[in-house]
């Protein structure tokens, strides 16, 4: 195949695989069998081509494809995203790791992008936390405590304390104690308005009075605190029994400094004969037990008897105090509780008392003065006899 220089055939050269640049004329060489006298782009297997084929993708002209992607034709397509090397693509392109040719980016443009944009990358990599605030639900509740049963008499008054405690997030106001029911008539409340702060606690206190006529039964009874924002609810049992015993204390008297002497009565009301226990204890201000005392007793069917019983005490014990007295029977159980004042004893012994004791005290004084003046009227005579004489 000869290249032509201005129409002149310079020099012979044998036809091999390589590129022929200049082939402007017509193919003569022996060697190749295909003439064209258009460009060759390839001697290939010893004949002059210019086809593109799936053998030999680098004859595919890029501006064949119809928006000169960078790709090459293949069975008649232009396939300019698909390579299997960046030998398939054209000039400029690469064959990336998706297998499609894209445009190679110059390594300076590449780390001027790097550090153009490093502060923007940085910056977009920065993790941003969100602070979520949690609103706490509000919340109006009370929560109050539950009221032992009890067993009563007719006529009998008994003084509850409940405590009612703010469980809410809210304060409440205006809390009153309130009764409800059919035997709503049962309990007297105080006249007291109470307000509550979330987590306080307070305590309403009322009487429970069981009226004479009452038949013997178990009863319900409901109570409220009921305030502007929200109420709480308990229910009250009642046993009413009809009494069978009747106890009543005479009196109680520090006979010794070590000894508070207590006379009492019991009266069988039920046409029975009883055996009696009764338990005797001295309580101070905070109800916590400082003596105490008890005994069995036997009693006819319907018969009063007296009896009485020595309670031993400390000798500094002294003040305001409550002698609480339960007494049980294989048929009734029921107590009582007085406030009396301890004093210390005198001559001996002295009787204080308040409500109980009062009458003996005054009356033991009353003998000791009455001694004192008939000592001293005795006295005065004698002297009056020997002055005489």
């Amino acid at each position: 195949c000869l290249e032509y220089v201005n129409d002149t055939c310079v020099d012979p050269y044998p036809c091999e695989d390589e590129i022929i640049t200049n082939c402007t004329e017509t193919c003569i060489d022996v060697n190749c069998t295909n003439q064209t006298s258009e460009q060759c782009e390839d001697i290939i297997e010893g004949q002059c081509t210019d086809i593109c084929d799936s053998t030999h993708l680098t004859l595919c002209n890029e501006t064949n494809c119809v928006n000169a992607g960078g790709g090459y034709w293949y069975d008649g397509l232009c396939n300019e995203d698909e390579c299997a090397s960046s030998e398939d693509c054209a000039s400029g392109y690469e064959c990336s790791s998706s297998g499609s040719c894209v445009v190679i980016e110059d390594e300076e443009d590449e780390e001027d992008d790097d550090d153009g944009n490093g502060g923007e990358d940085e910056e977009e990599s920065i993790t941003t936390e969100t602070i979520t605030e949690t609103t706490t639900p509000t919340i109006t509740q009370l929560t109050a405590t539950d009221i032992s049963s009890l067993t009563l008499n007719p006529n009998d008054t008994k003084q509850i304390t409940w405590s009612v405690k703010n469980t809410g997030t809210e304060p409440v106001s205006a809390c009153t104690l309130k009764a409800t029911g059919d035997f709503a008539s049962w309990i007297s409340p105080l006249d007291e308005t109470k307000n509550l702060n979330p987590g306080e606690e307070k305590t309403f206190v009322f009487d429970l009075i069981i009226p004479e006529e009452t038949e013997e039964g178990s009863y319900i009874l409901s109570v409220s605190v009921e305030c502007f924002e929200t109420t709480a609810f308990k229910d009250l049992a009642v046993d009413v029994i009809k009494k069978k015993l009747e106890f009543d204390i005479i009196a109680a008297q520090r006979t010794r400094a070590t000894r508070v002497r207590v006379i009492y009565s019991l009266e069988e009301l039920s046409g029975n004969d009883q055996e009696v226990e009764v338990q005797f204890s001295l309580l101070d201000l905070n109800n916590q037990e400082v003596a105490n005392a008890s005994q069995n007793r036997s009693i006819d069917a319907n018969s009063t008897k007296e009896f009485r019983i020595n309670i031993p005490v400390n000798e500094s014990l002294e003040g305001n105090l409550s002698l609480l007295v339960n007494f049980n029977s294989e048929i009734y159980s029921s107590f009582v509780q007085e406030k009396i004042t301890l004093g210390a004893p005198i001559g001996g012994f002295a009787i204080f008392g308040e409500g109980v004791g009062t009458t003996g005290s005054i009356i033991i004084l009353v003998v000791i003065v009455l001694v004192l003046g008939s000592v001293f009227l005795v006295v005065r005579k004698i002297r009056k006899s020997k002055n005489s004489s």
